[in-house]
């Protein structure tokens, strides 16, 4: 996959970036060609992409997992699935997209595999009909912990 070398601001305006993301790919268009008088260079960063894509990073699904994983307490699990979906403007389809994507590359038992993975498939299903993100996280920290469990 190609990375970001060029962010149309308007169509009269290009900037070309100075890219410190260079593991964040994204598809490119080509695009007019402008001359380099009329370009406003700037740094632009993974978190940077991340958030113009509102895309969860990959360090807040770290240690979403982390926690989910290595901590017995549902109330810190709760909170801090909540304080970062509010401090990064995480959306909880998002984030089980992704921890689905990175539990699949755990070496489990295939009682845990199929816990996570079915339950996270009834929770994006719920949450895209509309249920309550609240009750749809605590059941995202029932799920992995239950397979915590059964992995034992």
């Amino acid at each position: 996959m190609p990375c970001v070398k060029y962010v149309f601001l308007n169509p009269s305006s290009l900037a070309r970036l100075t890219l410190c993301a260079t593991g964040a790919p994204l598809p490119l268009r080509d695009g007019p060609k402008i001359a380099d008088k009329d370009i406003v260079r700037e740094t632009i960063t993974t978190q940077t992409i991340y958030n113009c894509v509102a895309a969860p990073p990959p360090d807040a699904i770290k240690k979403i997992m982390s926690t989910l994983l290595e901590t017995t307490d549902v109330t810190t699990c709760l909170s801090t699935i909540n304080t970062l979906k509010v401090s990064q403007g995480l959306a909880l389809a998002d984030i089980v997209t992704a921890l689905a994507e990175e539990l699949m590359k755990l070496e489990v038992k295939p009682q845990a595999m199929i816990t996570w993975l079915d339950a996270l498939a009834d929770i994006e299903h719920r949450v895209a009909s509309g249920a309550s993100e609240a009750i749809q996280t605590g059941a995202v920290v029932g799920a992995i912990r239950t397979g915590v469990e059964l992995n034992v």
